[in-house]
């Protein structure tokens, strides 16, 4: 999970990880939503990717320690959540571009991400304290190299990865290139888009 997951398990800020994801992606929304030069909205776009893999690690680690004997079941319900939004997410787009332009779905995208990040910061902030000297909670940076490299040394952990990889080249490439396929060749309104995608 990137960058996001060494920070989150060696300072164990779990809930300042999730609050600085949810600002990331609402400042890139907002920014995105002002139409600025193509660099600038590519940019945009690396930060709103930036803030989902910040965001993932610190709560599949929150969700793993606020319910340690239901895990699975915390974490089945997260992903079940993904799953719907990723699947939704296309057909209310291609409705709110074709009603309000991108820009204004962009600007309207950022809204839920203020409002995330405001009942986060009311309601679990207090409880994120940082990790005392010792606390089994959190890895040392030697322990979490020594971990990552125990994983490496798995080849049914690699094999999965390799698997995992895979799957997800292959739906991004659908998530990039057949946008533009409909759009360029078939010539179908944003609504008919977003349902395809859906």
């Amino acid at each position: 999970l990137g960058i996001g997951g060494l920070v989150v398990d060696i300072t164990g800020r779990k809930v300042v990880f999730l609050l600085l994801s949810l600002i990331i992606g609402g400042v890139a929304f907002s920014v995105f939503a002002m139409g600025p030069a193509f660099p600038v909205l590519v940019l945009m776009v690396v930060f709103i990717g930036g803030s989902t893999n910040l965001w993932h690690p610190a709560a599949i680690s929150f969700l793993s320690q606020l319910y340690p004997t239901h895990k699975g079941y915390a974490l089945s319900l997260h992903v079940l959540g993904a799953s719907l939004a990723d699947s939704l997410a296309p057909l209310v787009a291609g409705i709110l571009i074709a009603t309000l332009a991108w820009q204004g779905t962009a600007a309207l995208g950022a809204i839920p991400s203020f409002l995330a990040a405001l009942l986060t910061a009311a309601v679990l902030l207090r409880s994120d304290r940082p990790a005392a000297p010792g606390d089994r909670r959190v890895a040392g940076f030697r322990d979490y190299l020594a971990g990552l490299k125990e994983l490496v040394s798995n080849k049914a952990i690699l094999s999965l990865c390799l698997m995992s990889g895979f799957r997800n080249m292959t739906v991004n490439g659908l998530y990039v290139f057949l946008p533009l396929y409909l759009a360029d060749v078939m010539r179908i309104s944003p609504i008919w888009m977003g349902a395809a995608m859906t």
